[in-house]
């Protein structure tokens, strides 16, 4: 009996010993202009008037967000990941906290279709995303699909802000995105003249 309240005296002043969690928090987002680093800043307030500090720190993208996830060097103890990206098995240590936003896959450009502008631009220069961003791999699946010859194209990665900036001054022909609507850099696209998003026929398949 006396060994038994021992462990439980031990056990109780371990517990009361114990650090609370920390009350910093640090979050993978997206590049600037994303509506990852958008949703971020809203969290970040929302935190601090429990007096927990979210600290930001700006990646190219989900794939980036979900290789420092799994680094335990990294310092990041949360990010946004599309759906998709990865799998319980691939990824057991982590844990899905919920959906945010749904997140279209959007193209922009001056043509109605992706032939419009390989017919008039056959070296057309694409924007699709940062190497470490989840648009990229499927801007490549999408053109592939599309049975597109990507050797001819120009395919670069630019972050959604600066693709947006290189479109509107017409230094690429095109930009994909991979955002939430209201985005802020994919808002300054719906308002810009003259460019509209792409449609796909197969869209719903």
């Amino acid at each position: 009996m006396l060994i038994i309240t021992a462990v439980v005296l031990l056990w109780a002043l371990f517990a009361a010993l114990r650090p609370f969690p920390g009350r910093d928090v640090t979050i993978a987002t997206g590049p600037v202009g994303s509506a990852y680093a958008q949703i971020a800043e809203h969290y970040r307030e929302i935190l601090a008037r429990d007096g927990v500090r979210l600290h930001l720190v700006p990646t190219n993208g989900a794939v980036e967000n979900l290789e420092r996830l799994r680094n335990v060097r990294a310092g990041v103890d949360a990010g946004f990941v599309q759906a998709g990206t990865t799998s319980e098995r691939e990824s057991p240590d982590l844990v899905s906290l919920g959906t945010v936003f749904y997140e279209p896959l959007w193209v922009f450009c001056r043509y109605a279709t992706l032939g419009e502008l390989l017919h008039d631009r056959p070296n057309a220069r694409i924007s699709i995303g940062p190497v470490g961003s989840a648009t990229r791999p499927l801007a490549l699946k999408l053109l592939a699909l599309n049975r597109i010859d990507t050797t001819n194209l120009q395919l670069s990665g630019f972050v959604p802000e600066e693709g947006v900036h290189r479109l509107i001054a017409g230094e690429i022909d095109a930009v994909v995105m991979l955002s939430a609507w209201d985005a802020p850099a994919l808002q300054q696209l719906l308002l810009a003249p003259g460019i509209e998003p792409m449609g796909f026929k197969r869209a719903d398949a």
